[in-house]
């Protein structure tokens, strides 16, 4: 019999737990998640997460040396820094904007986008949401190779041809 996954079970009982929890609170869920979005605390923790991992990373761990490919690479460090961040940086804002945008018109009848249909304000939540997750994944990405940095191998070739002449030496 196999070992059961204990992190995967947490986490479905966590995905439950806030599932059931925003059925019974659902008007709490609601105006919980409007204030978060109207009031930009997620489009700023979104940058801080950004500016943090990516500042971090690219001073402990040069992008050159990474093997992540989340970085962007031009050949100079710096401007790999710039590019990234202000590419991580606007797609977050974009879509912390849109989701805000889409979910209180679709939720609060209140109408940002005038000629987009139900259909239309549907998708866009779905994409915004994608966008964030990209950003949320490739700062895991990140992070993981940040804090958990894999070990590497380095063969010596001179101490490999050291040891083959004191062995011929014999």
């Amino acid at each position: 019999m196999k070992q059961p996954d204990l992190g995967s079970i947490l986490a479905a009982g966590f995905v439950a737990f806030l599932a059931i929890g925003s059925n019974i609170y659902e008007e709490n869920a609601m105006i919980f998640i409007r204030s978060i979005l109207e009031k930009g605390h997620l489009n700023t923790s979104l940058v801080i997460i950004v500016l943090v991992i990516v500042i971090t990373h690219a001073i402990k761990i040069r992008p050159q040396n990474s093997s992540n490919s989340v970085f962007i690479r031009s050949g100079l460090i710096p401007l790999d820094i710039v590019l990234t961040l202000s590419t991580y940086i606007a797609v977050s804002t974009t879509a912390c904007a849109l989701l805000e945008g889409a979910f209180i018109q679709k939720f609060y009848h209140v109408v940002y986008f005038t000629k987009f249909s139900v259909l239309d304000i549907y998708v866009l939540m779905g994409v915004s949401a994608l966008l964030i997750w990209y950003v949320l994944f490739h700062m895991y990405k990140l992070s993981i190779e940040l804090f958990f940095p894999s070990k590497t191998l380095k063969l010596s070739s001179a101490d490999k041809h050291k040891k083959q002449l004191v062995s011929q030496e014999d």
